[in-house]
């Protein structure tokens, strides 16, 4: 975890994923472009990639404003209804 949180910056459209715990699946959820802020860096276990933890409030981040109702069903399931 970083304190206090850290930003990057993407130069180039980025994936954003979303790690589904109650399927074991990684979900694309949106691109990140510009500025965004990053709490903890990790390393992927599929493929030993290093990645970084970003915070997102569902339907408020990144103007991420039309994720489907069943990725968001998903996130729920998962319980989170707010961020992930």
């Amino acid at each position: 975890m970083f304190d206090p949180r850290r930003v990057y910056v993407a130069r180039s459209r980025t994936p954003l994923f979303w790690f589904d715990p109650v399927t074991g699946q990684t979900l694309v959820i949106g691109d990140l472009l510009g500025p965004f802020t990053v709490q903890a860096q990790f390393v992927l276990r599929d493929g030993n990639r290093p990645a970084l933890e970003v915070p997102y409030r569902i339907d408020a981040d990144f103007g991420l404003t039309s994720i489907s109702d069943a990725v968001k069903q998903r996130m729920l399931a998962a319980g989170y209804s707010e961020s992930v």
